[in-house]
Formats: C-alpha cells, sequence, structure tokens
C-alpha cells in the first residue's frame, strides 16, 4: 500500500508546481485505488510520523475487501457513507406455533367436538350425551371393566366398596357367604342375609310366611294350619286334581301329591296333615286347585306361587275332576 500512496504523491507534484507546464494548471485526477487497509491520517500533506499525506483525498466510506473506489485529487469529495442496503433480522423473532396449536387448527378444519355424536380426531366413540353408564364416557372413550364406572345392563360393580362382598376382576359381584344380590341391584352390594331375611330365608326369593321368622337359614314360628277349605284369588275349594298329568307321579303316591300342594301353594315349611283323602269334585263348575306345567292351561294364576315352572291355579271350569279333598296344611 505505501508504493500507491507515493505514485499519488508524485501527481500531486506535477500539478503543484511553480512552473507549470500548460493545461497542467488545476490538473484533477480520478485514479482507481485498491483499499485494503484503514486510509493513512489525512490531516495534511506530510504528518509528523513523515509519511506521506493525503490532503484532498475523501474515502467514499467503508468497503467491502477487495472492492474499489474513486479518489478525486486536488480537491476534497466528504461524501456521507452509502447504505449496505442490508437489513438486521431481529434474532429473537419467535418463529413457533402459538401454544395450544392443534394440528385441526394447523390444517385448517376445526377441533374435535366430545358430544356431538360425530366420532372424529382422536376420539374412540362418541354418542352425543354425557351420560357415565352407557356403553361410550363422557370422555368419548369406551366403557369397560376397570374404568371405576359401572356400565349399566352390563356390568354389577366396577372397583369400589361392595356390600357384603366384593368386585371381581371381571365386574361381577363376588358374594360373601350367606349373603346373596337378591334384588339384582349393583348399588346395594350382596343386600340380602339368607340366614335372617324372611324374604329371602336360605337363598333368593324364598319368603316365610306371616308369623314365621328366617332363624339360620330356616323359617320358623308358630304353628300355622291351612285348609280344608282354601281361598286363592276369591274362589274357595278343597279339591286338589291329581288326576293324570296333574299328578307329581301319575297318581302312584297320593301322600306326594298331598305334600307338593302344601309346599308349593304355601311355603316350603308346610307339610300335609294325615287325613286328607281321594274323591271327585261334587259338580262341573266346583272351583278346582291343580299345578301347573302339562296339567292344564284353565284357571286363574295364584299370585306368589310357583308350580312346575309357573305359578299354581284355580279355576271353576267346567269339569269333573278327580284328585284329594280334606287338604290340612301345617307350616311353622
Amino acid at each position: 500500500m505505501t508504493t500507491k500512496y507515493w505514485a499519488i504523491a508524485g501527481l500531486l507534484a506535477v500539478g503543484c508546481s511553480s512552473d507549470p507546464q500548460p493545461g497542467m494548471t488545476g490538473l484533477t485526477l480520478t485514479l482507481p485505488i485498491t483499499v485494503s487497509d484503514p486510509l493513512p491520517d489525512d490531516s495534511g500533506v506530510g504528518d509528523s510520523s513523515g509519511g506521506p499525506g493525503t490532503s484532498g483525498v475523501a474515502p467514499t466510506g467503508d468497503l467491502p475487501t477487495g472492492g474499489s473506489a474513486e479518489t478525486s485529487i486536488g480537491g476534497s469529495t466528504d461524501e456521507p457513507a452509502t447504505d449496505t442496503g442490508v437489513t438486521t433480522i431481529d434474532a429473537t423473532t419467535d418463529t413457533t406455533d402459538a401454544a395450544g396449536s392443534s394440528a385441526a387448527e394447523e390444517s385448517g378444519e376445526p377441533p374435535a367436538v366430545c358430544g356431538d355424536g360425530v366420532v372424529e380426531g382422536l376420539e374412540q366413540c362418541d354418542d352425543g350425551n354425557k351420560v357415565q353408564t352407557d356403553a361410550c364416557l363422557s370422555s368419548c372413550v369406551p366403557a369397560s371393566c376397570g374404568d371405576g364406572l359401572v356400565q349399566a345392563g352390563v356390568e354389577a360393580c366396577d372397583g369400589g366398596v361392595v356390600a357384603h362382598g366384593a368386585c371381581g376382576f371381571d365386574c361381577e359381584l363376588a358374594c360373601d357367604a350367606n349373603f346373596d344380590d337378591c334384588n339384582a341391584a349393583p348399588g346395594d352390594g350382596c343386600e340380602a342375609a339368607l340366614l335372617t331375611d324372611n324374604k329371602h330365608c336360605g337363598g333368593c326369593q324364598s319368603p316365610c310366611g306371616a308369623n314365621a321368622k328366617c332363624t339360620a337359614g330356616e323359617c320358623v314360628g308358630p304353628m300355622m294350619t291351612y285348609g280344608p277349605e282354601h281361598t286363592f284369588v276369591g274362589l274357595t275349594s278343597n279339591h286338589y286334581v291329581t288326576q293324570g298329568t296333574c299328578s307329581i307321579n301319575n297318581g302312584v303316591d297320593p301322600a306326594a301329591d298331598a305334600d307338593y300342594f302344601c309346599k308349593h301353594f304355601y311355603s316350603a315349611n308346610c307339610t300335609a296333615k294325615a287325613g286328607w283323602v281321594a274323591g271327585t269334585t261334587p259338580f262341573g263348575t266346583y272351583p278346582k286347585m291343580h299345578k301347573n306345567g302339562s296339567c292344564t292351561a284353565q284357571g286363574a294364576d295364584i299370585p306368589g306361587t310357583q308350580c312346575d315352572g309357573g305359578p299354581c291355579k284355580i279355576g271353576d271350569w267346567n269339569e269333573i275332576t278327580e284328585g284329594l279333598t280334606k287338604l290340612i296344611c301345617v307350616c311353622n
């Protein structure tokens, strides 16, 4: 760089000679220079350090290394620095999505709404309601054993405390000994105490008589006697049909038929008292009692009784029948 500055100084000397050459007065030359280092101090021609001066040379501003500029010799050309045109980028600009944005929002589609009855997005089901006991929970997830919610008609329980029992791994009740879920209501667990419950004495749907008490799983109470006249659903009769299929053994064992009558028309704690006799109805429309099954479809059902898969019956249809009379049932 020193050699180039001396070349400029030489030209300046020519322009400033006391014996100017024709055509050289006020000569101004514009020369290209290469700037790779800061220019020397331009305070005057020849500074105190002994280096050549650069009076009249005005830098054109910061230039990139290797760039070129035109320097005017013979006059000052001070100019403001040229704008480089480069825009500064703020490095703190946040380019991430706003918190809570979803894939649906990015795609321009509305987000899934649990409870609108339409299965979409990550929903596994959507029945359009908030019921927690049906097949689809309010979280749009199918109900299952172990979710802590009892699915109506499917599960008897789902964890939690079960009165007189426990909830099994299959969400079915596991009742303690001598307890049972006789009302099929999972909310109260195994509610029936089979040793003391008069309605379920010894087992579900095994009631004791009006004056009996369930004790140790058996109905115990004062002696009750029914007969020989028996009244059900407004009809009174002393005739129990045992002919043909109305008998439990085709009439071979009348004592067994008498005992069957007392236990099924009254209670399992009843037995037939000796003194019954075989006979026929006094006339065709005389009321008569009989068991269910293949005996006959005639007659009305007697509520609270069971005879061969259906209620025991009594009726006064017109027919002479054979059977047992003077039946007395003793119950405790």
